[in-house]
């Protein structure tokens, strides 16, 4: 199995676990060691403990959990720290909230989380914005003047973009379910977040004087940084094709297919690995005890931006790069923890 730089893959298999108390799966992306055996069943390797993310997501499928898995994989292992990866996907229901169906979980796996085999990510929304910037400054340096477009601008997205701006960045295009806008002037996110309020996602159709396109057309825009805000698996080769930007940069993990990231190198566009651009929540909880607020964010800050800056210094793709480190040191330490 290939790894998304087209490297072998150590995974063997992906145990799966059937939620009751919501429709979703848990899985953990396990390896062999460095001389391709299975070490699942040695002894203490139920030791080894797992960390990943909690996704949620309507078409949600068991195959983008396992993808989410193996991305909390290369995280783990890129940052050196000593975790299998994991992930929970979950198919929201209607009638509950976002807090209802992660409480849902939460209360279902604690007894893994409890004893420490299991580390769920949970939402930091100032650790995602530093770790998006960290990688961003990681490859182009200054952010001033550079353009950015995002592909599904929301509560989720909108302070990620606006720390952005607030650095000197050029928001240039947004889109949504219902449409997209672009202005080559730079947009004003505090209007778009204002229209959001009122409108929801048909803000799209409320901004005055722009021409509503069709959602897709905002990833034919040139500009420096096209960010994916999409589902796992949302974007694949036939989204990635019209890709125009410099970089595309992911903050949901394992929004990009590998045949998207094929796709998007054929057209010359850099994808910046969703193991940096996402790790942010992940990285502010393993900090040291004793950093203060603003020291645990600031050292998402270098650790994300240290990542791409060595990849762009070594002119070595940024998604090769993180999926080379991380295996070198996922079999450096796993065979030792696991006998």
């Amino acid at each position: 199995m290939l790894g998304p730089g087209g490297e072998p893959r150590t995974l063997v298999r992906v145990p799966l676990q059937h939620l009751t108390s919501v429709d979703g799966e848990c899985v953990v992306d396990l390896p062999t060691d460095h001389d391709g055996r299975d070490v699942t069943n040695a002894p203490n390797a139920t030791d080894v403990p797992a960390a990943g993310p909690v996704v949620l997501a309507d078409g949600l499928t068991a195959d983008d959990t396992v993808a989410v898995a193996r991305t909390a994989s290369t995280r783990n292992g890129l940052f050196e720290e000593r975790f299998l990866g994991a992930a929970v996907g979950v198919r929201p229901r209607i009638v509950d909230t976002v807090d209802e169906t992660r409480a849902r979980v939460l209360a279902e796996l604690d007894e893994p989380i409890s004893d420490g085999r299991l580390r769920l990510d949970l939402p930091d929304p100032a650790a995602s914005v530093r770790a998006l910037a960290g990688a961003l400054h990681g490859w182009f340096g200054d952010l001033a003047g550079r353009t950015v477009a995002v592909d599904r601008f929301d509560a989720h997205t909108a302070p990620l973009i606006a720390e952005l701006v607030a650095r000197g960045a050029v928001l240039v295009g947004v889109a949504t379910v219902h449409g997209a806008i672009a202005d080559g002037r730079g947009l004003d996110i505090g209007r778009l977040e204002a229209l959001r309020g009122e409108h929801g996602d048909l803000f799209v159709t409320q901004v005055a004087g722009l021409e509503l396109h069709r959602a897709g057309e905002l990833h034919g825009l040139a500009v420096d940084a096209l960010v994916f805000a999409g589902d796992p698996g949302s974007i694949d080769a036939g989204v990635a094709s019209a890709a125009q930007s410099a970089v595309a940069v992911p903050i949901v993990p394992a929004a990009i297919t590998d045949s998207g990231i094929d796709a998007l190198r054929r057209r010359q566009v850099v994808p910046l690995p969703d193991a940096v651009s996402t790790a942010g929540p992940f990285l502010a909880a393993v900090a040291p005890r004793g950093l203060s607020d603003d020291e645990v964010l600031a050292r998402v800050e270098r650790l994300t931006g240290e990542r791409i800056e060595a990849a762009r210094l070594a002119k070595v793709d940024p998604v090769r790069y993180a999926t080379t480190l991380a295996e070198t040191f996922r079999t450096a330490w796993l065979p030792a923890a696991t006998r």
